[in-house]
């Protein structure tokens, strides 16, 4: 396991890739999550943190129209 790295990793159709970090509503990113976040950004990849179950449905629902950077 690689400490830091967000929850959950997406892959829907059309070769795309989707790095979901899962929070409580009051929950902390901790120093190691966001410095692999930033890894992964200036990789190019988007990492978005979602912290309720209703945001997430909104989130995979505007990332497969096509809206990227969202949250």
């Amino acid at each position: 396991l690689v400490t830091g790295r967000p929850d959950r990793l997406f892959l829907p159709p059309g070769g795309r890739v989707w790095f979901v970090e899962f929070k409580a509503p009051l929950g902390r990113v901790s120093k190691r999550q966001r410095a692999v976040h930033a890894q992964l950004m200036a990789l190019g990849f988007a990492v978005d943190i979602v912290r309720h179950r209703e945001a997430f449905e909104w989130y995979v629902n505007e990332r497969l129209q096509g809206r990227d950077g969202v949250l």
